[in-house]
């Protein structure tokens, strides 16, 4: 009977043991099938080289260095959340408004170069975050929709020059004009 009972046991042991090997053999994949490793926030990492920064160029002066550190807290998130939630996204806003503007009127050229500007800014930020995101799977890139923005409201801003032009509502000296 015990002969029995030990025979089991070490069946059980031995079904155990080859399970835990089979286990550890799944867990060993190549890192492409891995899960991502998250990193910390791109916000954080960025308030962080600004401390070191501030800490590097004032030493122990608490006068000035008090005040910044408090700035790189709650005001800078703050900061960095209206850019990234009201600002980045105004473009597409101003630029929209400047589309309909033109056709009632022809604005001053440096609109539109505050407009390509703020595309360009946004471009840039959405760029970042691309590459901050690689590895993390969950992330879905705006990358495209903004191309498509940009490539929208220019070309549609050349038709509609291209027809004043050509019904000579600009003429040549629009090109100078600043204001």
């Amino acid at each position: 009977m015990e002969q029995g009972m030990m025979v089991e046991m070490a069946m059980a042991q031995t079904t155990e043991q080859q399970q835990e090997k089979r286990m550890e053999a799944a867990n060993q994949s190549p890192d492409g099938f891995k899960p991502p490793l998250y990193k910390e926030d791109w916000t954080e990492t960025l308030r962080r080289v600004l401390i070191d920064i501030t800490n590097s160029l004032l030493g122990d002066s608490s006068f000035i260095k008090a005040p910044i550190l408090f700035m790189l807290g709650p005001p800078f998130t703050l900061a960095v959340y209206f850019f990234y939630y009201v600002l980045s996204p105004f473009h597409i806003l101003y630029n929209f408004v400047l589309l309909v503007a033109t056709f009632f009127t022809t604005p001053p050229l440096f609109l539109f170069l505050l407009g390509v500007l703020l595309f360009w800014i946004k471009f840039i930020l959405v760029l970042y975050m691309d590459i901050v995101n690689r590895n993390n799977f969950t992330y879905i890139s705006n990358l495209p929709t903004q191309f498509a923005f940009g490539t929208a409201f220019t070309a549609s801003y050349a038709v509609l020059y291209k027809l004043k032009l050509d019904s000579s509502l600009i003429s040549e000296e629009w090109w100078d004009t600043w204001f």
